[in-house]
């Protein structure tokens, strides 16, 4: 069984270097820029996780993270971002962001946190 997540994030490059990571890990992966594809593609469901950026163009990642806990409260959303600090740390996870990681995220580091918040455990 592969399980499905959603990337939310505006950098090109950081959409498709996380989609490389996860396709080589056996995740399947879609890949949005903004947040509100973010959340209106989260919210249609069909998505075992979701690893979320902070700065986005529209929406802020908190909003998206709201709008997902509202409707899939149990849905495991990683939040990573650049532009961290205690504070955001505090807030994300108070909205109930599954795991809070800084970029740049290492390769093992986003898929240990996605098999944590998956319960799937490497052989």
């Amino acid at each position: 069984m592969s399980f499905r997540v959603l990337v939310v994030d505006d950098d090109i490059l950081n959409l498709d270097l996380i989609n490389l990571r996860l396709q080589a890990h056996g995740f399947e992966s879609e890949c949005v820029e903004t947040g509100q594809e973010g959340l209106e593609r989260g919210l249609s469901g069909g998505f075992d996780a979701v690893l979320l950026d902070l700065r986005l163009p529209d929406l802020d990642g908190t909003e998206v993270l709201a709008g997902l806990r509202r409707k899939l409260p149990h849905l495991p959303v990683i939040v990573m971002t650049a532009h961290g600090s205690p504070i955001v740390r505090s807030q994300v996870l108070a909205l109930g962001a599954t795991t809070y990681m800084l970029k740049p995220v290492r390769r093992q580091e986003l898929i240990d946190a996605l098999e944590a918040a998956l319960g799937k455990r490497a052989p």
